[in-house]
């Protein structure tokens, strides 16, 4: 008797459309890791988020570093160069988690070093500009 029961609760699963292994353990849902070039830079200079499937527009998108929202200087379905938001560094460097998101869907996720640096205002090719 209680062989059928098994089964018949194999078969109910398989008639709405989930399988029993689904429904016993669920899929994981894995995010991809995204890379950078360079692999650490300084607050408002720019680096290559590297991945996959970002799509070909950023419309929707946005890319944090712990939070905090990066402005998108280019885009292509597979980098995206963004320009390093204000987070702190007091020991001359930290570790941030930058993540790719689209409409709520996490795209990537990965791990930059900000480094501290120091700003200055200089015109030394003709034009006034921020360095670091």
């Amino acid at each position: 008797m209680k062989t059928k029961y098994v089964l018949a609760g194999a078969i109910l699963l398989a008639l709405i459309g989930v399988s029993s292994c689904d429904w016993l353990f669920p899929p994981e849902v894995v995010v991809p890791t995204v890379g950078f070039a360079p692999l650490a830079g300084a607050v408002h200079t720019t680096v290559t988020v590297v991945g996959q499937g970002f799509g070909t527009t950023p419309a929707g998108t946005t890319v944090t570093f712990d939070g905090a929202d990066a402005t998108i200087v280019t885009w292509t379905d597979t980098n995206i160069v963004v320009r390093i938001p204000v987070v702190a560094t007091p020991a001359g460097e930290r570790t941030v988690t930058v993540e790719v998101t689209r409409g709520g869907e996490l795209l990537g996720t990965g791990s930059f070093t900000v480094l501290r640096g120091v700003l200055f205002e200089t015109n030394r090719d003709g034009d006034d500009e921020i360095y670091v």
